[in-house]
């Protein structure tokens, strides 16, 4: 297993909340919901900590997207303007070749820079939390950090992210009112990775332009990223 790759947050309360992601690009939307999240908890004084993915387990098989270091290099532009936000790069860092990356491990890994007692939260879509039962060690995960529910699609209300979690047959009432109880009061956001890259493949950049930082999308162009792709 490769060494840990150090974390750059300031030392101290409040904490950090992480942000993973494939980052395929990053959009306006990471960083905007990550600081609506972060004031949405009142921790002001946390750090956001952005993790781009290395080869997630539920996209075994498919196409790999964009190299690591396009999408590290672009998710570094897109919050260069955030204050208190880092980027930690462990994930791509440690990735082989075929082999995923377990959120778990991530979160292993973070404890031993920052130890038992410092409080760390994740942020994870709603749509995400109804299929967390089938993610490697889920009750683990949740013992490590703290998760942070944003709204997205069907689930945007604590009842219907009640319902989908109910219909799993995992969770006990008691976790099922724990989940409901994560879901922050933050705006939805209709704009996704998959979206970006259609309107950069077809070249229309001023559209590209109202989702994406100028760097961000700066990056894109000079490096020919998602021409006539996807």
């Amino acid at each position: 297993m490769k060494a840990v790759t150090p974390l750059d947050v300031v030392p101290g309360e409040p904490g950090i909340i992480l942000v993973g992601g494939t980052f395929d690009p990053p959009h306006r939307g990471h960083a905007n919901l990550a600081e609506a999240a972060r004031r949405s908890l009142g921790l002001d004084g946390a750090w956001l900590v952005f993790v781009p993915a290395g080869r997630s387990p539920f996209k075994q098989g498919v196409a790999p997207g964009t190299p690591a270091h396009h999408r590290v290099a672009m998710v570094r532009r897109a919050v260069a303007g955030l204050r208190r936000s880092s980027v930690w790069t462990d994930e791509v860092d440690r990735q082989e070749e075929g082999v995923p990356s377990f959120w778990v491990e991530t979160l292993r890994r973070v404890r031993s820079l920052v130890g038992e007692d410092r409080p760390v939260r994740f942020l994870i879509g709603a749509d995400q939390a109804c299929g967390f039962h089938r993610w490697r060690e889920p009750r683990e995960v949740l013992g490590l950090a703290e998760a942070t529910v944003l709204p997205r699609g069907e689930c945007s209300t604590a009842e219907q992210l009640g319902a989908a979690l109910r219909a799993s047959g995992f969770w006990s009432q008691d976790d099922i009112e724990r989940w409901k109880s994560r879901l922050v009061r933050v705006g939805v956001d209709g704009v996704s990775s998959s979206r970006v890259r259609e309107l950069l493949s077809r070249g229309l950049f001023d559209e590209a332009a109202e989702f994406l930082d100028p760097g961000v999308l700066g990056y894109a162009r000079e490096h020919g990223l998602y021409r006539g792709g996807g």
